[in-house]
Order: structure tokens, then sequence, then C-alpha cells
């Protein structure tokens, strides 16, 4: 039930734009925000509990749980589910070759941050159409290039 509350919040932050030119405490709570209202909630979520349930088997928690997490987005519209799943798949890649959740959701909570608060009106010199249809094979083979690496060794790590 909590987690719900937390999800609940997640929206809020999500749709909520605060004015530019604010001091960086304001920014830096914002940063805040976004890891753990956004990044940590849907990794948690999509690389954490979904994985747990596909017992981090490559296809159900790769492949499928990446296609979900694009369908979650859906709400702001089909660029969104493309470009969603292909960062999707890069993170669950990442999850699956010894990422931690903390680690996820710093980076996650960072991009909607820089896409949503510092970065909102910067427009590609890229058509978006071309920019859907090529975002997810890049990301694709990014997180091909992800599942190349050895898996994390946490014994030997120096986190």
């Amino acid at each position: 039930m909590a987690l719900l509350g937390v999800q609940a919040g997640q929206y809020a932050v999500a749709e909520h734009r605060l004015p530019r030119g604010r001091p960086v405490a304001q920014q830096l709570g914002s940063l805040a925000h976004y890891v753990t209202l956004i990044g940590f909630v849907e990794e948690l979520w999509f690389r954490g509990i979904w994985f747990e349930i596909c017992r981090h088997r490559f296809w159900p928690s790769v492949v499928l749980g990446s296609a979900l997490f694009g369908l979650y987005h859906w709400p702001h519209g089909w660029r969104s589910v493309l470009t969603t799943a292909g960062v999707g798949s890069v993170f669950a890649m990442a999850r699956l070759r010894g990422a931690s959740l903390g680690e996820l959701s710093a980076v996650h909570g960072l991009i909607d941050w820089l896409n949503r608060e510092a970065l909102p009106g910067v427009r590609l010199r890229i058509p978006a159409d071309a920019v859907s249809a090529v975002f997810p094979v890049y990301s694709i083979v990014l997180a091909s290039a992800i599942a190349a690496l050895p898996p994390v060794n946490p014994s030997t790590s120096s986190r």
C-alpha cells in the first residue's frame, strides 16, 4: 500500500513543472524528488519486483519487462513508449549484469530531471519520427553491448 502511495507521488512530481531560475538548493531538491519518486519507484517495480517475479531470466525479465516499461509510459504517446522501452532494455541489461537498484534509480532520476527540468525545451534537429525509429534500435545495440560484458562480482567489486 505504501508503494502505491509513493507511485501516486511520482505522478505528482512528473507532471509538476517548477519555474526556471530557481536557486541551486531548489534544483537539488527537485533532482532528489526525481531520483526518489520517479527513478526509485519505477526501478523498484520494473527492475526489482519484476526481476524477482521472473527469477532474473533473460526473456521475461529483460525483453518482456522492457516492453511493459514502454507501455507504462503510454499516456505520454507512442514515441514515449518506443523510447522508454529502449531505455528499459539498457537498464534491464545493466541490472541483469549486476547494477544495483540504487545506481539505476540515480541514473533514471537524472535522465527524467534533465528532460523535464534542466532541458525541457531542447529540440533535436532530427525529425521526431526518425528519432522514434532509431533510438530504440540504438538502445537495443547498447543493451547487447552490456550483455557482452562480464557480470559484476560483488565480492571483488570496489563499491
